[in-house]
């Protein structure tokens, strides 16, 4: 499966993929996926969400979606269907959110992660996230702590320290 050409583009929220995305985070998430199918099929046509879905062969591999308000922006879910983790899947669809949220005004990007998964936070710290604080039972099935992580996305990435 390696050596496919991944393609990383804006998701329009006419097409209807919730059920691919669902999918994808249920595959993916050690606890399964966080919303039900039709909670994807909902948050997915939202205009005021943006989605970035990376695909192999037309046939989608993974997402990132999140919001942007005014100058922030959170990162709701990042899901890469495992044949494909660990293959710079995840690196590029984080990539095109921040490029995105850059280009249109966002300084600062959040997001929660659960305490345990080790895995996703030093994902995060490579893409130059840092804790910042902790929401206490944030997370059920099991209940855990949220790690609350926060990227300053005015600098530039050789700039951080």
């Amino acid at each position: 499966m390696k050596n496919r050409k991944v393609r990383v583009r804006l998701y329009q929220p006419d097409e209807e993929l919730g059920h691919d995305f669902y999918r994808l985070a249920e595959e993916a998430f050690a606890h399964g996926s966080p919303w039900t199918e039709e909670e994807y099929e909902q948050t997915v046509t939202r205009s005021d969400l943006t989605f970035f879905i990376a695909e192999i062969e037309e046939q989608p591999v993974g997402y990132v979606g999140g919001k942007i308000i005014l100058d922030e922006a959170e990162v709701y879910s990042i899901a890469v269907e495992p044949a494909f983790q660990n293959q710079r899947v995840a690196s590029q669809l984080i990539e095109a959110y921040k490029t995105h949220c850059r280009a249109n005004g966002v300084k600062i990007l959040f997001l929660e992660v659960r305490e345990s998964n080790f895995t996703a936070r030093n994902f995060y710290v490579a893409h130059q996230f840092k804790e910042i604080s902790r929401r206490k039972g944030y997370y059920n099935e099991p209940e855990e702590d949220a790690i609350i992580m926060i990227c300053d996305i005015r600098k530039k990435e050789k700039d951080d320290e």
